[in-house]
């Protein structure tokens, strides 16, 4: 790269911009500490007469440490414990797989 860094604000999420943002950190992190554990990490909370989804938490485990990306549950599953009860399933599945601290990523 020559001469300064142009910098801008997107308001649309730009698929192919991510890709290059997350494939460099992961090069990074490959360079600096071990190839990547990347695995999947989702509770997903359903309704019990059809299956439909109706919130949950969607996350991954890397490098022994839990990713919490975004966590929702309707109104009227809120103040039961169910919340609770998803967070400590993610976290009881990431001590399994050996992780040892949680990042919460917005």
């Amino acid at each position: 790269m020559t001469g300064d860094a142009m910098l801008g604000v997107a308001l649309t999420r730009d698929q192919q911009a991510e890709a290059v943002i997350r494939g460099g950190l992961a090069a990074y992190n490959t360079a600096q500490f071990r190839p990547s554990d990347n695995t999947t990490l989702d509770v997903l909370v359903r309704d019990e007469s059809g299956g439909e989804v109706l919130g949950g938490l969607p996350g991954h485990t890397s490098y022994r440490l839990l990713f919490l990306e975004v966590f929702h549950l309707p109104e009227e599953l809120r103040g039961a414990g169910v919340g609770s009860r998803v967070i400590g399933l993610a976290e009881d599945e990431a001590r399994r797989r050996g992780c040892t601290l949680r990042l919460s990523i917005p």
